[in-house]
């Protein structure tokens, strides 16, 4: 079904999404990273609770999810930076809408959250090879790699940071090269 006007971005409290988006959001989800859902993640019924703040951003048509991102507050107990951090979390577009434009849209509606919050950094993981999509929209990537409190090497998922406030690209030298230590990973 081919759609007529270009879909757009609705930013969503956790409160305001759809219980059939976030069904959709975890489904996708558990096909893209099925090793998220090792352990006590398994039975997981949305993304994240609520006690991170997460704002949802959702392109969908009618009631089918097109693609989603999260803003969301980490606590100072995982990062243990000494600044506000942000995460940006569950970017996923459908497969069959994929080149369409609309992971840019989310993660440009992602930027718009962020830049209006009161965070020093904004954090996010990927694979690798998506770093030159990430660096398009002002985000660095963060050589000095990740650490994960329960696990003995490194994340090979590679992070990427933006730096949004004066005291955020004070430390921008230190998280870029530093190895960050974390609870767990968003």
């Amino acid at each position: 079904m081919d759609i007529a006007a270009p879909l757009s971005v609705e930013v969503l409290g956790t409160h305001d999404v759809p219980a059939s988006i976030t069904w959709q959001v975890v489904t996708l989800m558990r096909c893209e990273w099925p090793s998220l859902f090792d352990g006590g993640l398994r039975w997981i019924d949305r993304p994240f609770d609520h006690d991170v703040d997460p704002v949802h951003l959702v392109v969908r048509h009618a009631g089918v999810l097109v693609s989603h991102a999260i803003v969301l507050r980490v606590p100072d107990d995982v990062h243990r930076t000494g600044l506000r951090l942000a995460g940006v979390a569950s970017v996923l577009t459908s497969p069959p809408h994929r080149g369409e434009g609309h992971a840019s849209a989310v993660l440009h509606a992602a930027n718009q959250v962020l830049d209006g919050g009161d965070a020093d950094v904004a954090a996010l993981f990927c694979e690798p090879q998506y770093e030159p999509f990430y660096a398009r929209f002002g985000w660095v990537a963060c050589p000095g790699g990740t650490l994960e409190d329960d696990e003995l090497e490194p994340s090979t998922d590679l992070r990427m940071m933006r730096f949004l406030s004066d005291a955020g690209r004070a430390a921008q030298r230190r998280l870029l090269d530093g190895q960050l230590r974390v609870r767990w990973t968003w």
